[in-house]
Formats: structure tokens, C-alpha cells, sequence
């Protein structure tokens, strides 16, 4: 219970998710709620497990897993570092859901030179779009302030190191005695504002989330991650724990992602004649075997002659020459007619030539 109490401590990443809550059988599994939504759902033990797959068959290439009470922005470049390590590839661009862009992970892997192509974090968003947004304020960079739309000065005040952000503001009473106070502020304090370190890389990182081409890749990203967390779920067991304890858990979740990855490489390396090619062979076939009815049809209309019955009405049509059906259809396989032709053969002769005969 101590060590519950106490959290991780050292670990910049750790937020206290349940103190009241704690598992006799399993410590190492925190009591956590599944659901994010407000009110949020039973608290349980719980792991988490985080995966990085590559965008073009969707191959498992870097898994971890963690209490389930880590977020999962603080896993990002860990997981990014084993991709590198397993395939021996550099990354060039990180797709993700908003767990992941964050002010943290985005900052640092735009340092490395990764594309992120995640949706941004929602975090604490402006509530009234009737004051002034942080667009609306001017940043000089070579004096390190802020001036806002009615041409004052907010100055550095506090410097965050945990969130490395340093908050502005303006000296005091200026906000007070501003006219457009009603639309910067409803703080009794005056206005502040927040700029991150490396703010310029956050901004570059915000813009590529919002293209076109980081919409379409996290479109893909849905059918390949959530595809491939849907199948261990349904098919291997993910969402029960065979073991107790973190350790054993690390180990059944990388046995499902070797099963997982062995049978894509199984279904991938398949010779093409099975998979593609197949289909195109058989629609090649589908389509001569269709020029040939359709050349029957009009030898039939040329060849058939009517018969009248008894009582002087057309009954039934029949084939003046044999041979014509022999000529025109052929099987799609080979040269050989599909109808034999009926002159007597050796009784050891096939039912149909060039047709092999199965029981």
C-alpha cells in the first residue's frame, strides 16, 4: 500500500489516477476506469498496451506494456526507438490518435525531423470564442514579449519546468483600466498568456496534423492499429490476463503479437499465382468463355431449323450439324472441347478429353 501511496516517484510521466483502490492479487495492475468520459465507467485492474506497426501490411515492429494508468504520449518515443531498432529504418512520419499529440511528443519529434501526422490534443480549449485568442497577440522574439491588440506589453513572469512554458502578463492595472477588457479577459488579474520552449517546432507540428495528407493517414491508421488490436481481441485472447503481475503479462502480450505477425508473414509470402494473379487468370477465362457463348448463340439462330408437331406449331429446336459446338466451344484451361464429340472411342478414353476425371 505504501508504494501505491507513494506513486512513481522520479518519473515525470506519473499522474495518480485511483488512491483508494488497490488489488490484493495482482499490485502491479491499478484500478483504473476504461472509459475517459465524464463519470467514466468501473474502476479495474488494468495493463495497457502500447504498439507501433508499419503503414504498409500493418506488421507488429515495437510493443510495450505498462500499468494501465501510464498515458500514452510518454510511450511515443520509445516506441518509435524500437521500430528504428527491429526494422533498422528511420521514421519519417508518426500517425497517432490525440493521446499521443502532445505538447511533449510533438516538440520532441520534431526535433528529430518526424513528420507528425497526429490529431492534436484537445487539452484545456477556449471556451469563449468571443475573446481574444493567442493569434490575436504579436511575439518579439528578440525582446521576449507579447503585445496584445490594444498595444500593450505582457512581459515573462513565471517560468514552469515541469510543462516548460513560461507565462506573460501585463505590469499591473493595465488590464483594469483597459477599454477591451470584456473582449481579452474575465480574470480579475488581467490576462496571461503561455509560450512552450521550442514553441516554433510545437507550431510547425500543429500545422502538419491539420493537412490533408495527416487526414488521409490517420484514416488508413484506423483500419491498420484499431484492425489489428480488433483481431488479438476477438481471436487471441487480449482482453483477459492468462498471469499475474507486469513480467508475465509482458510475456503473453508478446506472444500475440507473434502470432499476430506470423500470420501476415504467412499470408503475405504466398505466390502471386494464389492471390492476385489467380483472379486476373480467372477473369481473363471468364471473359473467353463468354465471347464463345455469345458466338454460339449466333451459329444456333443460323443453324436451327423449326419442326412442326401434329398440330401445326413450332415444338422443339434442334442442331443440324453437331460439329458445331465441338468447333466453337473449348475449355478455358486448354484447346480441348468442352463436348465430345460422339464418334466411338476405346472404352480407356476419358468422358471428356483433355478433362480429367474425379471421383
Amino acid at each position: 500500500m505504501e508504494a501505491k501511496l507513494d506513486g512513481h516517484l522520479g518519473d515525470p510521466y506519473y499522474q495518480p489516477v485511483n488512491r483508494t483502490l488497490l488489488s490484493t492479487t495482482d499490485p502491479d495492475a491499478p484500478c483504473v476506469s476504461h472509459k475517459k468520459s465524464a463519470g467514466g465507467g468501473d474502476s479495474r485492474p488494468r495493463y495497457k498496451n502500447h504498439r507501433a506497426i508499419d503503414d504498409r501490411h500493418g506488421v507488429i515492429t515495437a510493443t510495450i506494456t505498462t500499468p494501465g494508468n501510464i498515458d500514452e504520449g510518454s510511450q511515443a518515443e520509445t516506441l518509435i526507438n524500437g521500430h528504428e531498432k527491429n526494422c533498422g529504418k528511420t521514421v519519417e512520419a508518426a500517425i497517432a490518435d490525440s493521446q499521443y499529440g502532445t505538447v511533449e511528443v510533438m516538440r520532441s519529434l520534431q526535433a528529430r525531423g518526424i513528420r507528425t501526422h497526429m490529431k492534436t490534443h484537445a487539452g484545456n480549449a477556449r471556451k469563449n470564442p468571443s475573446i481574444f485568442a493567442l493569434s490575436d497577440f504579436v511575439y518579439k522574439p528578440e525582446e521576449d514579449v507579447f503585445t496584445c491588440p490594444a498595444g500593450e506589453t505582457l512581459y515573462p513572469k513565471h517560468y514552469n519546468t515541469r510543462r516548460k512554458a513560461t507565462e506573460y502578463k501585463t505590469l499591473a492595472n493595465v488590464c483594469s483600466q483597459c477599454q477591451l477588457r470584456e473582449s481579452c479577459t474575465k480574470s480579475k488579474t488581467g490576462r496571461t498568456l503561455k509560450r512552450h520552449l521550442a514553441q516554433e517546432l510545437i507550431d510547425e507540428a500543429v500545422e502538419q496534423s491539420r493537412s490533408k495528407e495527416a487526414w488521409l493517414d490517420r484514416i488508413r491508421r484506423r483500419t491498420l492499429m484499431e484492425g489489428s488490436f480488433a483481431q488479438c481481441a476477438n481471436l487471441h485472447h487480449f482482453k483477459r490476463s492468462r498471469w499475474r503481475r507486469l513480467d508475465k503479462q509482458r510475456i503473453q502480450d508478446h506472444i500475440i503479437c507473434a502470432v499476430q505477425n506470423t500470420k501476415l508473414l504467412i499470408t503475405r509470402c504466398l505466390p502471386p499465382k494464389t492471390t492476385a494473379e489467380a483472379l486476373e487468370r480467372l477473369n481473363s477465362k471468364i471473359q473467353y468463355l463468354n465471347t464463345l457463348l455469345k458466338s454460339l448463340y449466333k451459329e444456333l439462330i443460323a443453324k436451327v431449323k423449326p419442326r412442326k408437331g401434329r398440330n401445326g406449331l413450332l415444338t422443339t429446336f434442334f442442331v443440324n450439324n453437331h460439329n458445331i459446338l465441338n468447333r466453337l466451344i473449348r475449355h478455358p484451361l486448354g484447346n480441348s472441347p468442352l463436348i465430345p464429340d460422339r464418334t466411338p472411342t476405346s472404352a480407356a478414353a476419358p468422358l471428356y478429353p483433355g478433362v480429367c476425371r474425379t471421383k
